[in-house]
C-alpha cells in the first residue's frame, strides 16, 4: 500500500460542510497573516506533507535504532514490534481515518435531526433530546482528537517546552555555585569549560537575557505524535462530563471554522488557570456546519450564572452570538479561517484590531 503523502489535521469530511454551493470541492479561505481571501480545494486545505509520520531515518540510523530496541531487556517483544510498526507504517494516519469514519455519520445525524425542526420555531425544541449518551461519548473523543491533532497544538507544545527549558536554564544560572560540586556535570562539560562558564555567569557577562532556547522541529513532531492519543483521552474524559448544547444559527451570518476548529473561551479570568479544559467556567465550541455548532460548558459555572441553560439542549443564536463565536474562531486559528460564503469582514475586523492574532508565530503560552 502506498503511503499517504498529504495528511489533513482537519479532515475533508468535516471541511466539506463549508464548500461552495457551486463547487463541492472548493472552500473560501481567509489567510490571517496575509489578510487575503481566496478559494481552495478542500483536498489541499488544512494539511501538510507527512504531518503524522515520524521523521525519516537513513538505513544506518534505522538499523541502529531497531537493534537498540531489540537489545532492551525491559521491553517485551510484542511492544518492540509495535514500536517498529508505528514508526515504519502510517499507523497514526490510519487510526485518525478510522475515527473520522465512526464520527462522520454521528455529526451527519445531528445536522439532519435539527434540519427536520425547521417547520416550527426553534423555541419548540429547546429541550428536545438531540444528543444521546453514546453520541456524547463518541464525540468527546472525536472533538478531543481534533483539538490534539492540529498544527496549533503542535506549536503550543513547542512553546511550552521552550518555556520550561528557559525557566530551568535561568534557575541554573541563579544557582551556579551549587553546581560546582556536581561531578556528573563537570564530567560532561569538562572542568575547565565549566569553570570558564561559571566565571562568565558570576561576572555578569552571561545572564538570562544572553540567550534563547530553540527546539529541534523533529523533536517537537515526535513529541506531538507520541502523546497525541494520551492527550486526547485526558481531554475526552473531561468533556463527556460537561453540559452539551447545540448552537443553532439561522441568521445570514454563517459560523466560520478554521485550521484549528475546536476553540475555548474562559468565562473566568485567571492568569494561569482560565483556559484549561478542566477550568471552572471553560466553554468549548466546535462548529459542525455553517448553521450548527457544538457548545460544551463546564456546568458548575452555568449553574451559578444561568441555571436554566442546564435544561436546554439547543440554543437559538442571534447574529451577535454568531459573531462572538466567529471571533473566537478567528483569534484561535493558526493561519486560516474557512467559510461557505465569500464574506470575511468580521475576520478582517478582528485581525485589524488585534494584529498579533495574524502572526502564526505569536506566543500562545504565558511565561
Amino acid at each position: 500500500m502506498s503511503k499517504v503523502k498529504k495528511q489533513h489535521f482537519v479532515p475533508r469530511f468535516y471541511l466539506s460542510r463549508w464548500v461552495l454551493k457551486t463547487n463541492p470541492e472548493q472552500i473560501y479561505v481567509f489567510n490571517k497573516d496575509k489578510s487575503r481571501q481566496y478559494t481552495a480545494n478542500i483536498k489541499d486545505t488544512a494539511s501538510s506533507k507527512y504531518f503524522y509520520d515520524y521523521p525519516e531515518l537513513n538505513e544506518d540510523d534505522k538499523s541502529s535504532w531497531i537493534k537498540k530496541l531489540k537489545d532492551d531487556d525491559l521491553l517485551p517483544p510484542e511492544q518492540i514490534n509495535e514500536m517498529i510498526k508505528f514508526t515504519e507504517e502510517q499507523v497514526l494516519e490510519q487510526a485518525l481515518c478510522e475515527l473520522e469514519t465512526i464520527n462522520a455519520p454521528i455529526i451527519d445525524s445531528i445536522i439532519k435531526k435539527i434540519d427536520g425542526f425547521k417547520a416550527l420555531p426553534i423555541s419548540y425544541f429547546l429541550k428536545h433530546h438531540i444528543l444521546s449518551y453514546s453520541d456524547i461519548t463518541e464525540l468527546s473523543y472525536y472533538i478531543a482528537t481534533q483539538y490534539a491533532r492540529t498544527e496549533e497544538t503542535r506549536i503550543a507544545m513547542e512553546q511550552i517546552t521552550k518555556l520550561m527549558l528557559k525557566h530551568f536554564s535561568d534557575f541554573t544560572l541563579l544557582n551556579i555555585d551549587k553546581l560546582e560540586n556536581d561531578t556528573e556535570l563537570l564530567e560532561k562539560m569538562g572542568k575547565e569549560n565549566f569553570q570558564s562558564f561559571a566565571k562568565s555567569v558570576k561576572d555578569g557577562k552571561f545572564t538570562k537575557d544572553s540567550y534563547t532556547v530553540e527546539i529541534d522541529k523533529d523533536y517537537t513532531k515526535i513529541n506531538h505524535i507520541q502523546i497525541l492519543f494520551q492527550l486526547t483521552e485526558d481531554i475526552a474524559k473531561i468533556l463527556e462530563k460537561y453540559k452539551w448544547v447545540v448552537l443553532v444559527n439561522y441568521t445570514n451570518t454563517p459560523f466560520y471554522t478554521s485550521d484549528s476548529p475546536v476553540v475555548k473561551r474562559a468565562n473566568l479570568d485567571h492568569p494561569l488557570y482560565s483556559y484549561g479544559f478542566s477550568s471552572k467556567g471553560i466553554e468549548v465550541v466546535f462548529p459542525i456546519s455553517p448553521n450548527y455548532a457544538i457548545n460544551i460548558l463546564e456546568p458548575s459555572y452555568i449553574y451559578e450564572k444561568t441555571p436554566t441553560l442546564l435544561e436546554h439542549t439547543l440554543f437559538d443564536c442571534s447574529e451577535e452570538n454568531v459573531i462572538h463565536y466567529n471571533d473566537l474562531i478567528v483569534l484561535q486559528a493558526t493561519s486560516q479561517v474557512y467559510s461557505n460564503q465569500n464574506d470575511f469582514k468580521w475576520a478582517k475586523k478582528r485581525v485589524k484590531e488585534t494584529p498579533v492574532a495574524a502572526n502564526k508565530n505569536r506566543q500562545r503560552i504565558k511565561g
